[in-house]
């Protein structure tokens, strides 16, 4: 029996279709776009807050994408974290989401920066913005000038869903409202105790307890002092996997670390990356020709299975400080794209 047979049948009334559309639209399950493939296809970058202004590219930072694909409903992980060096895209990592879930997977998310001062920044920096120039968005979330639109600076509301913003700082904005979507950035900012009432991270993550494995929570931070940075601790209760980038020469698959950049005293143009099996040196120019494939991993050539979808604490993507940013330097090509493996 049709949803119409259906009304017929039990009499019908004014505004019952759109009842009936409701229901479907209730229904229906989530889609199984990634939110990579929702940011190429969808997001569009403008000049206030790109370097790069038009239609965002995950082949330009593609250490990015199984970090946003972890976040997507159908992945198991529920809780990514993201270790980070500075200015690699996390944030924007984040607003991809963002933009994910009004669009595709509507329901109730909360952003929370470190001080409410900052989370009036972010939304006028970034989430306006994102708003204003991304039309798959920009239908779905009504002009603040609207009356009663709404969209207020610290609140956006849309069709199924609504995105709050609060400060870490803020006892009354991390109780205010349970949340499905929990968007935790620069999280080694956050102070230790917020107005007595404990950890931020811990009271924030207690929003989204009712939504039970539906719950996805992003942490993001870039670290500071090794030991009580948040974010480190937070990786280290992960897998633990990490951007692997291979060696042009010998295809050797290696984390990056600073350590392996070597140039003559006093010369600092003849800076090269020196791989660690072949210590062959990497060059600037060599970053157009290196076709072969990255990959994120726990160890060189291990695959990494991600066990028990339903567990909190397994199956976490993270990156270590600046490896993203030196993985990017080296130039993976546009066409390649990291591969989270199975076995």
């Amino acid at each position: 029996m049709s949803g119409l047979d259906l009304l017929d049948e039990l009499g019908r009334f004014d505004g019952d279709a759109e009842i009936l559309q409701a229901w479907r639209d209730g229904m229906m399950p989530e889609p199984a776009l990634l939110v990579s493939e929702w940011a190429d296809r969808h997001r569009l970058l403008g000049s206030r807050g790109s370097a790069e202004p038009g239609p965002w590219r995950t082949a330009r930072t593609p250490y990015l994408r199984e970090i946003m694909d972890a976040l997507s409903p159908a992945h198991p992980a529920r809780r990514v974290v993201f270790m980070k060096g500075a200015q690699v895209g996390g944030t924007e990592c984040g607003n991809n989401w963002i933009g994910y879930v009004i669009h595709h997977a509507p329901g109730p998310m909360l952003v929370v920066q470190p001080t409410t001062e900052l989370a009036k920044r972010f939304s006028d920096q970034r989430i306006d913005p994102l708003v204003e120039e991304t039309p798959a968005i920009r239908e779905r979330v009504a002009p603040a000038r609207s009356r009663d639109s709404g969209n207020r600076q610290l609140s956006k509301e849309f069709p199924g869903g609504q995105l709050v913003m609060t400060g870490a700082n803020s006892a009354v904005g991390l109780r205010s409202m349970s949340a499905r979507f929990l968007f935790l950035d620069e999280i080694d900012a956050y102070p230790g105790d917020v107005e007595g009432e404990g950890d931020p991270i811990a009271l924030a993550e207690a929003r989204a307890r009712t939504f039970g494995w539906r719950r996805k929570v992003f942490l993001v931070s870039t670290p500071t002092i090794a030991g009580l940075s948040r974010i480190e601790r937070e990786y280290l209760a992960t897998d633990q996997r990490r951007y692997f980038v291979p060696c042009p020469q010998c295809g050797t698959m290696q984390v990056l670390t600073f350590e392996r950049l070597r140039w003559e005293k006093g010369e600092p143009r003849s800076v090269a990356y020196r791989c660690e099996t072949c210590d062959g040196a990497v060059e600037e120019r060599l970053r157009a020709g290196n076709d072969v494939r990255a990959r994120i991993g726990k160890r060189r050539g291990v695959p990494v299975v991600v066990r028990d979808e339903r567990c909190t604490r397994r199956g976490h993507l993270a990156v270590k400080p600046r490896l993203a940013r030196v993985s990017e330097g080296l130039g993976v090509d546009d066409g390649a794209h990291a591969q989270l493996h199975r076995g």
